[in-house]
């Protein structure tokens, strides 16, 4: 470790990257990713979040298997800038407060809530499936559900929390290890999405199952670390990324793009998921990314930043926990009314969530790391 207050050559190198003055296309994205709060970022996490409850509450266009490979590229892409950031202020990396930043983020909001659950399920007098809760809690669901799936299931969307989870226990060592070669981390990234795109296309025409391919780590975690290559690009001022970033209708077209997988994933083409829309879809996710946070002041993305959007996107850890209970609540009202009633009890519930266990904690992260606080913000 270094001392913080000792310059290096790393640490000069590093705050060069993110303090030269870049190419112009990359100026305001920069600027805006600087930003106490990332303009768009929370839209970006209420249209991830709605995709998934929509699919949940059976409205046949929602999309589950989209919304979570969102989150999968933004998580990627959110924490290696946070890395970034730390790097550029200190020149080092602390594992120690990168995970206790992420205990304070996620653990008690989601225990909270599995205590919930389980309390539901007793109260209605359903029996527990305690191996679920025991996968889910232990956070390995993800792989519970490739090589056991079964019904009935419980919790069982806490699969994708597992994938994260796995994501924060490897990648902060990895990007510790190689931080003073960036150009050489962005080329290990690549090169490690090529390798999982071969892996899950053979797994595909092997036919060595679905559930392993849809749940597993090791077949889902292109879609994370495309997002922390994008991240690291920004950084490095990568003239690829100038056409992208400068042009509107890039986002544009990537988003027409998304909408077109999605319609196609509906005609059953053999291989399609695993093969070709696990692969494609997240690089267009990236690219969305970084236009929606561009160009945010735009007619074209200007709605993700009104105000019900980004308090969806505040509340969209608790709203993603939540909604299953709200799908058991509504299940017996008439057709008509239960979507909005499925809406209404997960939007009053995760809101109980963040005010009354969420926000202590982040309050809590705040003041433990007040010394960098627009990093914490930006978290």
């Amino acid at each position: 470790m270094y001392a913080p207050n000792r310059v290096n050559a790393l640490q000069l190198q590093t705050v060069e990257l993110l303090t030269v003055k870049p190419p112009d296309q990359i100026t305001e994205l920069r600027a805006s990713l600087n930003r106490r709060e990332i303009p768009a970022l929370n839209g970006i996490r209420a249209v991830s979040v709605i995709a998934v409850m929509l699919y949940h509450f059976d409205v046949k266009w929602g999309s589950g298997h989209y919304g979570v490979m969102f989150f999968f590229v933004l998580s990627g892409f959110l924490i290696t800038h946070l890395l970034l950031k730390e790097n550029a202020k200190t020149g080092t990396i602390s594992i120690r407060d990168f995970y206790i930043r992420r205990s304070l983020r996620i653990f008690p909001a989601f225990y909270v809530f599995l205590a919930v659950y389980i309390t539901a399920l007793l109260l209605v007098r359903k029996p527990v499936l305690w191996d679920q809760m025991l996968a889910s809690a232990t956070y390995v669901r993800n792989y519970f559900e490739a090589l056991w799936h079964r019904e009935p299931t419980q919790a069982m969307h806490t699969w994708s929390l597992a994938v994260e989870e796995q994501f924060y226990l490897l990648w902060p060592f990895l990007f510790v290890r190689l931080r003073k070669n960036l150009p050489l981390l962005l080329k290990y990234l690549v090169a490690f999405i090529a390798v999982v795109w071969i892996y899950r296309g053979i797994l595909s025409f092997l036919g060595l199952g679905k559930n392993y391919i849809y749940y597993a780590f090791d077949t889902r975690a292109d879609a994370l670390a495309i997002g922390c290559a994008m991240s690291i690009a920004i950084v490095l001022g990568k003239s690829q990324l100038g056409p992208v970033i400068s042009r509107i209708w890039i986002g544009a077209a990537a988003m027409a793009a998304v909408i077109g997988f999605r319609v196609a994933t509906e005609m059953g083409i053999p291989h399609f998921n695993a093969v070709i829309v696990n692969s494609v879809v997240p690089v267009l996710f990236a690219i969305l990314i970084v236009s929606e946070i561009r160009f945010h002041e735009s007619p074209l993305y200007s709605w993700l930043v009104n105000p019900l959007m980004r308090f969806t996107g505040v509340i969209s850890y608790p709203l993603y926990l939540y909604h299953v209970l709200a799908d058991n609540v509504a299940n017996r009202l008439p057709e008509w009314l239960r979507l909005p009633a499925e809406f209404a009890v997960s939007f009053a519930l995760a809101t109980l969530s963040y005010y009354c266990v969420e926000r202590y904690f982040l309050r809590l992260k705040d003041r433990v790391f007040s010394k960098p606080a627009a990093v914490a913000a930006g978290a």
